[in-house]
């Protein structure tokens, strides 16, 4: 993966946004990451920009599993979610 892609909202199919990390990670460390637009986006971690903290999802390497991919999306979306939330 050369260039970043952006994997959909916040809010996207978390099955297939884990399936594509899971395959992009195949060949190379892949990081995560929320942009501005609430778009989830990856890219190679070695052209993944500097980041604060909360918006960044992980980097999944070879030995990560779809199943953990899967709940960290729905984790860091329930948090991110939950943060936007004005009572």
């Amino acid at each position: 993966m050369s260039k970043e892609r952006c994997l959909g909202s916040l809010f996207s199919d978390i099955e297939y946004m884990a399936e594509y990390i899971s395959i992009a990670r195949a060949s190379r460390n892949v990081t995560v990451w929320l942009n501005s637009k609430a778009e989830m986006v990856c890219s190679g971690a070695d052209r993944a920009p500097e980041l604060p903290s909360e918006y960044l999802l992980g980097t999944y390497g070879i030995g990560a599993d779809v199943a953990d991919i899967q709940q960290d999306l729905v984790a860091f979306r329930n948090e991110r979610a939950s943060n936007a939330i004005i009572f």
